[in-house]
C-alpha cells in the first residue's frame, strides 16, 4: 500500500543487526523499483525482452562509491543492472532518439 515504504524505512531504523538491515534495505530497494516500474508502465516482460535481445549495451561504469552499473537498451525499455549480480537497479522507457540511433546500424 501507500505507506509500505515508510513502514520498511522505520523497520530499518529499529533493526540493529547488520544482516537484518541489509535484508530490509534490499527489500526497500526492490519495493521502490517495483513502484517506479508500475508508474512508468513497464512490465516484467518488457524488462526480460530488453535483457534477452538488447539493441545496445553500454560499457560498465563504476561510480564514486565503487558501485558498478550497465545500461542495457531494448526496443522499448532501458534497464540499468549491476553486472556482477545481474540485479536490476532501475528501468525506464527507451527514448525514441536512442532507439532510432541504435536500430539504424542493424
Amino acid at each position: 500500500g501507500r505507506n509500505d515504504g515508510k513502514k520498511l524505512a522505520k523497520m530499518i531504523r529499529y533493526k540493529k543487526e547488520k544482516r537484518s538491515v541489509k535484508i530490509i534495505s534490499c527489500l526497500l530497494k526492490r519495493h521502490m523499483l517495483k513502484i517506479r516500474q508500475i508508474k512508468r508502465s513497464i512490465s516484467n516482460i518488457d524488462i526480460e525482452k530488453a535483457l534477452r535481445n538488447p539493441i545496445h549495451k553500454e560499457s560498465i561504469i563504476t561510480d564514486e562509491l565503487g558501485r558498478k552499473s550497465q545500461k542495457i537498451i531494448g526496443d522499448f525499455t532501458t534497464v540499468d543492472i549491476n553486472p556482477d549480480t545481474m540485479e536490476v537497479i532501475t528501468t525506464y522507457p527507451t527514448k525514441k532518439s536512442k532507439r532510432q540511433r541504435y536500430l539504424k546500424g542493424r
